[in-house]
């Protein structure tokens, strides 16, 4: 097993290897997240497109970059590349925080936008509590062998979870969610029946 936490197989994952590529795909309602490992060099077009025939990947992505660099060329001629270790200068530059993504993007964005002060970012937790993800992770923070129920009230959680179609809980049961996850995944240890399965 590689020392590496990020390259370590993911407990539970179905793991597979194509063209060079190393993926650990676990299901989440009705969609996967995946994990992927690409080789030093990987290039779609030498190694991908002989398998699967086309020039581009074709499937939509949502993701982010944990180590090294990407860089990517769309069918419209777009080209994107990523960094994920950035020297600290090109981050924060005379005291001015995203420096190099201020002077990338001064072009396309209005000045009132590049000199806002920072906003955060949520993900629709909210819907999807209310939605899928809801039926699932309600299955797996209620469930009588659920850290979640070896640690607190189950009853709470459960009232909480009924009230959520009506009062925003989704930090609440997020966090509830996140911590079962974990502990299935890190305290119970591999092999044991109790690993996620979605």
């Amino acid at each position: 097993m590689p020392s590496d936490v990020l390259l370590a197989p993911v407990p539970g994952a179905d793991h597979r290897e194509i063209a060079g590529v190393i993926l650990d795909i676990v299901q989440a309602g009705a969609g996967r997240v995946k994990r992927a490992i690409y080789p030093p060099g990987f290039r779609w077009s030498e190694r991908m497109k002989p398998i699967v025939g086309t020039d581009f990947c074709m499937h939509a992505h949502v993701g982010f970059l944990v180590r090294g660099r990407i860089h990517m060329q769309y069918a419209d001629g777009c080209v994107v590349e990523f960094a994920a270790q950035c020297p600290p200068e090109m981050k924060i530059r005379g005291g001015e925080g995203k420096f190099l993504f201020k002077r990338a993007t001064t072009d396309l964005l209005p000045e009132s936008v590049l000199t806002r002060r920072k906003m955060g970012f949520c993900a629709p937790e909210r819907e999807w509590f209310r939605g899928e993800l809801g039926e699932v992770a309600a299955g797996l923070i209620t469930e009588r062998e659920s850290a979640c129920s070896t640690y607190f009230d189950v009853d709470y959680i459960r009232r909480k979870l009924a009230r959520h179609r009506y009062i925003d809980y989704s930090y609440f049961l997020w966090s509830l969610f996140a911590f079962e996850l974990w502990h299935r995944t890190f305290l119970r240890g591999p092999g044991d029946s109790g690993l996620v399965r979605f």
